[in-house]
């Protein structure tokens, strides 16, 4: 149930947090499918939820009439009551209140068993570690580059190949989706990419991510920012 709940408020969250930027680049209509999406998958799951914890209800109510009835029997029509029986309805109560509170609490479970399946990001080596003075000219190589958000997931980036010489600077121009902020990611290594990218012609691939993340810097992209203060002239803004 939280699990399914988790992407609905994190959905709603980072609309109200980009409004500026959805309205910007007219993105209502698919943050509206995006949530619609979600909040039927919650729906559903809330319903077979609900449902069951209905079945158990009514069950549960005719359980506890059969043991008061039994409990009532018992105090009638037999004797020798002593200090054990007074407190086996206790005991009864007691296991049914740690029951509620196994069941609440198997969400934290289910919850730590899903960041367990994770598949974590490969661990850093002595081989792994690049030179100290890398990297020293800026210059930026990119071969046969796909990537991709997941193993299982489509391509979203398709054979790039590129060269950047020390010292240039160049833009990235696309539409809403284009694969302009994946292209940022791949060159850092966040998601699985395949082909090869250079920093002054050493592979990022044989590199440590701790060590190429710490070591070259992305400026994410925000509308706080002005037109030109990333471009290198201060003198433009406005």
């Amino acid at each position: 149930m939280s699990n399914a709940k988790a992407p609905v408020l994190g959905h709603i969250n980072a609309a109200f947090a980009d409004l500026a930027s959805i309205r910007a680049y007219s993105a209502q209509n698919a943050f509206i499918e995006q949530s619609l999406t979600r909040i039927d998958q919650y729906s559903r799951t809330a319903r077979v939820f609900y449902d069951l914890q209905r079945w158990v209800n009514v069950r549960t109510d005719l359980l506890a009439g059969a043991f008061a009835a039994s409990v009532a029997w018992y105090l009638v029509y037999l004797k020798g009551e002593n200090a054990s029986n007074i407190g086996f309805t206790g005991h009864m109560f007691w296991w049914i209140l740690r029951w509620n509170a196994v069941e609440t609490e198997s969400n934290s479970m289910e919850r730590i068993a899903h960041y367990l399946e994770i598949e974590q990001e490969r661990k850093p080596t002595q081989a792994g570690i690049p030179p100290a003075y890398w990297p020293s000219s800026g210059e930026l190589r990119v071969e046969n580059l796909s990537a991709k958000y997941s193993s299982e997931g489509p391509t979203v980036l398709h054979r790039l190949t590129f060269h950047l010489k020390p010292g240039e600077r160049i833009g990235v121009v696309g539409r809403t989706g284009s694969g302009k902020s994946t292209l940022a990611l791949s060159l850092l290594r966040c998601i699985p990419i395949e082909g090869e990218v250079f920093y002054d012609n050493l592979p990022i691939s044989n590199l440590n991510l701790d060590a190429l993340r710490s070591r070259i810097t992305i400026i994410p992209q925000s509308v706080g920012l002005q037109c030109r203060s990333t471009l290198g002239y201060p003198d433009c803004l406005f």
